[in-house]
């Protein structure tokens, strides 16, 4: 039997077996070979990368705040509290005069409401009622 009697299902079956063989510290991976006894020529190959991958990667554990931001990206929640610390300062600046000039124009038209009717009919029309 050759490499290509092997589907593509099987290949992925019998690499996944082998990644899993070596990452649980057994360093043999003869057990999984033995099941494809007559493709081990044919696999060879593969089982050699696996093992030099196993000898070069080092497992890494990561940090705990790496683990909490990515928790909190995965949920899909942002933070409730919004802050400008990490804008640049012009857009900091631009950003608090935006939000006073909308406060201005709030109150404006506020009080403009607030005015006798008089006070808020424009010239031209004062001048045309005479």
């Amino acid at each position: 039997m050759s490499q290509s009697n092997l589907s593509d299902v099987e290949l992925q079956n019998l690499l996944e077996a082998m990644t899993q063989q070596m990452t649980c510290d057994q360093e043999s991976i003869d057990v999984v070979l033995r099941r494809y006894e007559g493709h081990r020529d044919n696999i060879a190959p593969y089982a050699q990368l696996i093992h030099q991958l196993h000898e070069v990667l080092i497992p890494q554990q990561p940090t705990t705040a790496f683990t909490r931001e990515l928790k909190r990206e995965l949920m899909g929640k942002q933070s409730s509290t919004f802050s400008l610390s990490g804008f640049p300062i012009r857009a900091q600046i631009a950003a608090v005069a935006a939000i006073i000039a909308g406060f201005l124009l709030l109150l404006r038209r506020r009080s403009a409401e607030e005015l006798p009717e008089s006070l808020d009919t424009p010239a031209l029309q004062i001048f045309s009622k005479s």
